[in-house]
């Protein structure tokens, strides 16, 4: 690797740890993990065993998609595959906001306030994401 990409890895590292640290708290943390759904997404939500196996099972996703994230920060040109897929994984998420967005906010009882800044932010960091895929990919074919 002949750049360091310093500020890119520590967006990919940024976003592996938000992953994994979200990850562990369903994993672990059921009550945790509703009681900072309603403290960041605004959502109300009742626990219950259907979610809590529901919230183990996001878990797992979100834990490998910050593993990967992890690997990918490690060595972005090496791993770029990763940064694709995780563009991917990005892009279809701010699908399912943007189409959804009537439902989970009425199902949540979150307000457009809040749903939107956090679609934002989601499709902020895809677009930075995307912004680094195409630079790695640049400097690889040589290209100012």
């Amino acid at each position: 690797m002949k750049k360091t990409y310093t500020g890119w890895r520590a967006l990919l590292w940024f976003i592996a740890t938000y992953h994994l640290i979200l990850g562990l708290l369903l994993l672990f943390s059921g009550e945790l993990s509703i009681r900072a759904l309603k403290v960041f997404a605004g959502a109300t939500i009742e626990g219950s065993p259907q979610l809590g196996i529901v919230g183990e099972i996001l878990a797992c996703y979100l834990l490998a998609f910050g593993l990967v994230m992890g690997i990918a920060a490690w060595n972005p040109v090496k791993n770029r595959a990763i940064i694709t897929a995780g563009l991917v994984l990005i892009a279809l998420r701010l699908f399912q906001r943007i189409f959804f967005a009537a439902k989970v906010m009425q199902v949540f009882q979150v307000t457009a306030t809040h749903y939107w800044a956090a679609t934002a932010i989601a499709a902020i960091l895809g677009l930075l994401l995307g912004i680094f895929r195409w630079r790695i990919y640049r400097d690889m074919h040589g290209e100012e």
